[in-house]
């Protein structure tokens, strides 16, 4: 598994944004790239792994209804013609929340599109500093004319009216752009019928990666999942094998605490659904019970790598270095493992306890491009912008580097799990959960209400009892402001 990585995750997968603690709950956020519509999982494949993943509980109840008709219909990229137009110099502020540049201007493709269309493009680091960019807007002079949100800031903006319809647009808003991933696109970014953000890319979220060299024959996780054999019993009798032979057992992205959030998703349940723009809370059930059941069972049994909450580079070394047997990885820590490991590794995705064929696919944490509604000339901000699209993609930046299109370069022994994580979420399967966009996971202190359950100093109902009282909170200060 190694091999294919070094092949295509770096291009693939991993032009890494940074998003702050509070923003993603401390973990990092997702790749540039972009995706393109929908491609069924090539034939020969296990007739397992072609099996549903998670159907989504989430999806904004109108977006169905009010969907976007030009993704799924629209002409090619290729047969577009934009608009060569001169825009007297007028320089385009793209600004992201905490990175350095949205715009790579020292590119020759954006330089000669600069002269193209007589214009200048700018970066603008928000070091996340939201408000000042909403005041902005209101005021009528917004301070960027393209702007990164991401999942914590995207609804909140909607809501607040800050954001432009992007639904009518016909140079952002067609088929095979790379602006968006068309399903993908109506679940995130369409609020009761209208088009708010343009995703170019989606990146790969929380695939359970395991060291080939500990867990090995009978007990080789792609086997037992392709066989409908990998249930939370047989992950729990592997791990302690791994442990009871001086090996750490599973380890999360930056926290234990982690672990528990990944199975809540991976069960079926999330922390809040959406219907529009309000939100409910969701975390009360049984497949949620399950979960945190499951995952304190792991931890009494000492299955779980201790982790420090903070370091976020830690759990992907420990792996690479062969001292954890398996890990909850997005794909920058695959790109990591690509380059580093020197061991054969193997990825699943994490199945629900009732079904053993499942997999998570979350599509919680997200990156979208948006125009604010008070933007100047908001027409020549969308004809830039879809001009600068679609040079990146013949650049060979954009969407074009997508995972099911490069079968080619793929192992066969894991090929088919990656198609089947990229191809649900070009389609729109999968869980979607807002807790970011209502929630700061330290400051409304979730993070140590979860230790507690988690460590065991509180009950799964104590705990269900103390976060339900903060979820709800907010979700009704939300929902009426």
């Amino acid at each position: 598994m190694k091999k294919i990585f070094k092949k295509t995750l770096a291009i693939l997968l991993v032009m890494v944004f940074c998003f702050t603690l509070a923003a993603c709950g401390g973990e990092q956020g997702s790749s540039q790239g972009g995706n393109s519509q929908p491609t069924s999982t090539p034939s020969g494949s296990n007739s397992a792994v072609n099996s549903d993943v998670n159907s989504d509980v989430n999806s904004d109840s109108n977006s169905n209804q009010g969907g976007n008709q030009s993704a799924n219909s629209g002409p090619s990229n290729s047969d577009i013609k934009i608009e060569v137009k001169n825009m007297k110099g007028r320089v385009f502020t793209f600004a992201a929340p905490s990175w350095d540049n949205t715009v790579e201007t020292d590119l020759d493709w954006v330089k000669d599109l600069e002269k193209k269309y007589n214009c200048k493009f700018k970066n603008l680091n928000l070091n996340n500093d939201y408000t000042t960019l909403y005041s902005s807007i209101l005021s009528g002079n917004p301070i960027a004319d393209v702007v990164v949100f991401n999942n914590s800031n995207f609804y909140p903006a909607v809501k607040k009216g800050l954001l432009m319809e992007m639904k009518s647009s016909k140079l952002i808003n067609y088929q095979d752009s790379g602006c968006f991933i068309p399903k993908a696109q109506e679940k995130l970014t369409t609020v009761n019928g209208k088009l708010y953000g343009a995703i170019d890319t989606y990146a790969f979220r929380h695939l359970l990666v395991y060291n080939r060299s500990i867990i090995k024959g009978n007990d080789d996780l792609l086997t037992l999942y392709n066989n409908g054999q990998l249930t939370w019993d047989k992950l729990y009798e592997i791990l302690q094998k791994v442990v009871k032979a001086g090996k750490y057992g599973i380890s999360g992205k930056q926290n234990e605490e982690g672990i528990m959030q990944i199975f809540i998703l991976a069960n079926g349940s999330t922390y809040y659904k959406r219907d529009g723009i309000n939100f409910t809370y969701n975390l009360e059930n049984q497949n949620t019970r399950d979960a945190i059941e499951f995952v304190r069972k792991l931890k009494a049994g000492g299955l779980t790598m201790p982790l420090d909450g903070g370091n976020y580079l830690y759990p992907q070394t420990q792996f690479v270095k062969g001292r954890v047997a398996m890990m909850i990885a997005d794909g920058w820590n695959l790109d990591y493992f690509a380059k580093n490991a020197k061991f054969d590794y193997g990825v699943v995705m994490i199945p629900s306890k009732n079904n053993p064929k499942s997999g998570l696919v979350d599509l919680t944490e997200f990156e979208c491009y948006s125009i604010p509604a008070s933007v100047k000339a908001s027409s020549d901000v969308e004809l830039i912008f879809a001009a600068w699209k679609q040079a990146e993609e013949a650049s060979n930046n954009g969407k074009k580097y997508s995972l099911t299109k490069k079968s080619d370069a793929l192992d066969t022994k894991d090929a088919a799990i990656i198609k089947k994580y990229a191809d649900a979420i070009e389609k729109g399967q999968g869980i979607v959960d807002y807790r970011n966009a209502l929630t700061d996971y330290y400051a409304d202190d979730l993070y140590n209400a979860e230790r507690n359950c988690l460590y065991g100093a509180s009950s799964v109902q104590e705990y269900l009892e103390s976060v339900g009282a903060i979820y709800k909170a907010k979700a009704k200060s939300f929902n009426k402001g």
